[in-house]
């Protein structure tokens, strides 16, 4: 499953639609229903105030690659990562239509913010909870629908987790997975009992041990008295397969009717049926007997898919033992009609000021990630550059690439997009001690690449499987696809 990564400025805000397979055939066991897009962090127009423009004011020095939200396809998910204005921008935010689709996930400083505007409807305004592993409703999971009936709905998952040691509160992750709907492969025609349409119950074949049990003959063996034929046609007026109306000819449902209320007949042995079971339709066959009987080789079909033979007469009061019941487990051998497992899921990894990979990570990987088999991760959104304020401003702004090469390298990501790494015009109190340490895209591959060595070689304690990652530095406006699964 692809990604497609466009960068919509030269700072922090990006598209991503999440495209599920496209099917192998027309019988695919993947036929799915369309894109997702999640719109990240959007900054399109105007400046970036914190607090008051004396405090700290952002302006951006390359213009985004579109004026306005309209210009772009409406987004399923609109993710605000922080409270603050260059990734909560309230002029762009208050582009998108109040009635459209979009939910809009946010930190809970953040939604806070986004309800205050009286813009969208609180109900799709979602505040992230802060993740915790021993809590399953820590997380956000929306659900989308399945492309046809009986298929499989799938997952989206927001997880927010904020570092512990900042008291800023710049530094944190929002870990995302997707899984896409599929439309359910049918079973083949040999392993299921079609339903009638009007029917609002489970039809299922009849077997000796669905009729209840059965009454002790009063009369003597039907040996000593008669001939099986003399038996049939005694009985044959209390004893007749009927259409049941109920299941519109899809079966035949055993009728019967009393003469006494003080007993109720035997069943007599059905006559043989001239019609045989396909040759090329597995058919399973099970039969009750009694002492000293041999079964008889009549046998009634049902839907062409089961031969059950029919019941004996009873010779004893003794009610006689359910017989096992007959194997409806689909044949082992795989089969191109046989249900394929769900794919696996897609793994987003955003932080664009960084997040210490151990501890503040871990949870979510062990309790989560691995859970859901997302991993490698698909996608990590991280900076390259390093920003240092004094102590007493907040210390460490955002880790960089030495941060980022950690992440990657922990959770083996397939591509890593620079975020949050524009030179932009920044002024006020807040950001003149501000030091930044810029590394370029060769050089962030370069200590990526030591890193692969390491996981080639198998002397980075990681594994000695290969690990390649795809580091890139997008323009404005520019696309890249990440493959996933």
């Amino acid at each position: 499953m692809p990604i497609k990564v466009r960068h919509l400025n030269a700072d922090s805000s990006f598209l991503l639609t999440l495209s599920p397979d496209e099917p192998t055939s027309p019988g695919s066991h993947y036929l799915t229903s369309e894109p997702y897009t999640i719109l990240i962090d959007p900054w399109i127009v105007g400046p970036s105030i914190v607090s008051a423009s004396w405090f700290a004011i952002s302006k951006r020095n390359a213009p985004a690659c579109v004026s306005h939200l309209s210009e772009l396809p409406e987004p399923d998910m609109v993710i605000a990562s922080q409270n603050k204005s260059d990734h909560c921008h309230k002029d762009t935010l208050l582009q998108l239509r109040p009635e459209g689709k979009a939910m809009i996930v946010a930190e809970p400083g953040a939604a806070k913010a986004i309800k205050s505007w009286n813009h969208f409807d609180p109900a799709r305004v979602f505040a992230l909870p802060k993740y915790n592993p021993r809590d399953r409703f820590s997380l956000l999971r929306f659900h989308i629908p399945p492309p046809s009936h009986g298929g499989h709905p799938g997952e989206v998952t927001v997880a927010f987790i904020p570092a512990k040691v900042y008291m800023t509160g710049l530094h944190n992750a929002i870990g995302i997975t997707y899984r896409p709907p599929t439309s359910g492969s049918p079973l083949g025609e040999s392993q299921t009992m079609k339903s009638p349409t009007r029917s609002n119950f489970l039809q299922l074949p009849l077997s000796p041990s669905s009729l209840g049990p059965r009454s002790p003959s009063l009369s003597p063996p039907a040996s000593e008295t008669a001939s099986t034929d003399d038996v049939d046609l005694a009985v044959m007026n209390n004893y007749r397969p009927q259409i049941s109306k109920i299941f519109k000819a899809r079966s035949i449902e055993l009728m019967y009717s009393t003469q006494s209320t003080r007993t109720l007949p035997t069943p007599p042995l059905s006559p043989a049926s001239t019609r045989s079971p396909p040759a090329n339709n597995s058919t399973t066959t099970f039969s009750t007997t009694t002492n000293n009987e041999t079964p008889s080789p009549a046998t009634t079909s049902l839907n062409n898919d089961m031969t059950i033979s029919p019941p004996t007469l009873l010779q004893s009061s003794m009610l006689p033992t359910p017989p096992s019941s007959p194997n409806l487990l689909p044949p082992t051998s795989p089969s191109p009609s046989s249900p394929s497992p769900l794919p696996r899921p897609l793994s987003i990894l955003y932080t664009p000021h960084g997040i210490p990979f151990t501890p503040d990570l871990q949870p979510y990987i062990r309790t989560h990630l691995l859970s859901l088999c997302a991993l490698p991760l698909t996608l990590l959104l991280h900076s390259f550059t390093h920003l240092q304020n004094p102590w007493y401003l907040g210390g460490t702004v955002m880790n960089g690439c030495a941060g980022g090469v950690e992440i990657a390298r922990g959770l083996m990501a397939r591509a890593w997009v620079s975020a949050h790494d524009e030179e932009k015009d920044d002024r006020g109190v807040a950001v003149r001690r501000t030091v930044a340490k810029r590394v370029g895209v060769e050089e962030v591959r370069r200590r990526v690449g030591d890193e692969e060595e390491k996981h080639v070689s198998g002397g980075g304690g990681e594994g000695k499987k290969g690990w390649r990652c795809e580091v890139r530095s997008l323009g404005v406006g520019e696309e890249m696809v990440v493959e996933g699964g």
